[in-house]
């Protein structure tokens, strides 16, 4: 039952990660028609070492337009307003923001160091 219920919960996971497109009678996407003034972004997010970041949320602020990247650290916002900011995380991570001022924008993002103060030397 356990198990079951483990791979129910993949399932969802998965189901809820994967684009979904919404055909209406016309026979064009809800993707393919973009607002005027606003743009779909793409990119990847990647740590310093150039490895992909899989799980990133990228969210458009002071909107509900938000996603996370794939296993290749791929992401696409759709209807994003012009110029809007793209907030950038993940756990662990300092985070990044940037202008919406073009198709594709890369972020790559870098580790927290650690931030505790060093033990004194008991000398």
């Amino acid at each position: 039952m356990k198990r079951f219920l483990r791979l129910l919960i993949a399932a969802c996971a998965i189901f809820m990660l994967m684009p979904q497109s919404i055909s209406a009678d016309n026979g064009i996407s809800e993707q393919s028609v973009m607002p005027r003034g606003t743009r779909k972004v793409e990119g990847f997010v990647l740590d310093s070492t150039g490895e992909p970041l899989c799980g990133a949320t990228l969210i458009v602020i002071g909107t509900n337009i938000g996603v996370t990247t794939d296993v290749d650290g791929y992401y696409c916002l759709d209807k994003v307003p012009d110029h809007a900011i793209i907030g950038c995380s993940f756990v662990g991570f300092i985070s990044q923001q940037k202008v919406a001022n073009r198709d594709i924008i890369n972020f790559v993002l870098f580790e927290y160091e650690d931030l505790e103060e060093p033990e004194p030397d008991q000398n």
